[in-house]
């Protein structure tokens, strides 16, 4: 039919091209007819497409395909327990050495980094300077303990002494509880190998200060008229006194040591010279002037003392000479004045500004 109806189309165009147009525009025409003829036979001629599928099941993009062929294999690598490949355990390793490795290295330079010894550390220092005030002030019980003869200078001047002991230990527990144990803590609790008990030292900073109030009540309590509740009715220089001291004293001395055992040399490995100079640096801003007046007074023991801190603590932190005029030296003054002349007294016996 297709066929027929170009045929038929030519043979009337060439009748119609033979009475009223010319040979060239004739074969123009047929020309057009043909192109038209062949478009009609492309369009009836083309095999009808086959209906579109609707199943979702056969029309899967690529998309779908990835997504559900990247969560198939990840089902299969839980199944197969892909994360014991050794390839993945030995890079894991070999970082963990990597690191240790590292912070090893930086615990020696941050130890290298200090140009004093340990027992020239701050915190050692100021336990020194408590640990010299308790053994004044158990020479001065031993020496008395037994004396039936008090005069009222010896408790004027214990009970002044002892205030001044009060403040020290309790400014010093503070800073230590406000500024070190927090700045260790952060460090060294990040830190498995620098292990710290912070809150066990809490808990003794608790315990000192319970057994310093009892003992601060029992001091201030006295009167050149006191009897003990012992059966020899002496006066307060007795061994009730005493051994409630020691108890104190007991309590205090093993938590510096344990603050120095285990808290100095991890501090020393954890925080470089720089990095530790401002945390140590709250103890001398906020410290009072009897803390820090025993500290510069006992410092090394007392065999040394001021002449020994300017050419030693100083020097070594790098402390400017005139610190020592405006600040220093006028703690050192009033520790004398307030503390030191009250326990030579109670040691030699002698009234304070009787010599």
């Amino acid at each position: 039919d297709i066929h027929c109806t170009i045929g038929s189309a030519y043979l009337y165009y060439l009748r119609v091209a033979q009475a009223s147009i010319t040979r060239t525009r004739m074969f123009f025409h047929a020309f057009l007819l043909f192109i038209i003829a062949n478009n009609e036979l492309f369009v009836h001629a083309a095999p009808p497409r086959p209906p579109r599928s609707t199943s979702t099941s056969s029309r899967r993009s690529f998309s779908s395909l990835f997504f559900s062929s990247s969560s198939s294999h990840r089902d299969n690598a839980q199944e197969e327990d892909v994360l014991d490949d050794p390839l993945e355990d030995g890079a894991s390793s070999s970082i963990i050495a990597a690191a240790e490795q590292q912070q090893q290295q930086q615990q020696l330079a941050n130890e290298e980094s200090y140009n004093w010894t340990v027992d020239q550390d701050a915190m050692v220092l100021a336990h020194d300077a408590i640990r010299k005030e308790l053994t004044d002030i158990k020479t001065v019980l031993e020496n008395n303990c037994n004396d039936n003869d008090t005069e009222s200078w010896q408790l004027d001047a214990l009970q002044t002494w002892w205030k001044g002991h009060d403040a020290h230990v309790r400014l010093h527990c503070q800073n230590e509880r406000d500024h070190l144990h927090p700045a260790m803590a952060e460090r060294l609790n990040d830190n498995d190998s620098l292990l710290f008990p912070i809150n066990q030292l809490k808990e003794d900073h608790d315990d000192i200060l319970t057994c310093l109030e009892e003992l601060t009540s029992t001091i201030l309590g006295l009167s050149t008229t006191t009897e003990s509740s012992s059966s020899d009715g002496s006066s307060f220089w007795n061994d009730d006194l005493f051994h409630q001291f020691c108890h104190y004293e007991t309590t205090l001395v093993a938590h510096f040591q344990q603050e120095e055992e285990e808290g100095v040399a991890s501090t020393r490995q954890a925080f470089s010279a720089t990095e530790w100079a401002p945390i140590i640096k709250t103890f001398f801003d906020r410290g009072a002037k009897t803390e820090f007046g025993s500290f510069i007074y006992h410092y090394n023991g007392s065999s040394e003392g001021a002449d020994g801190f300017r050419t030693g603590f100083m020097k070594q932190r790098r402390i400017p000479s005139f610190v020592w005029r405006i600040a220093f030296a006028r703690k050192l003054r009033y520790y004398e004045t307030t503390m030191v002349r009250h326990m030579d007294a109670l040691l030699s016996g002698i009234p304070p500004g009787s010599s």
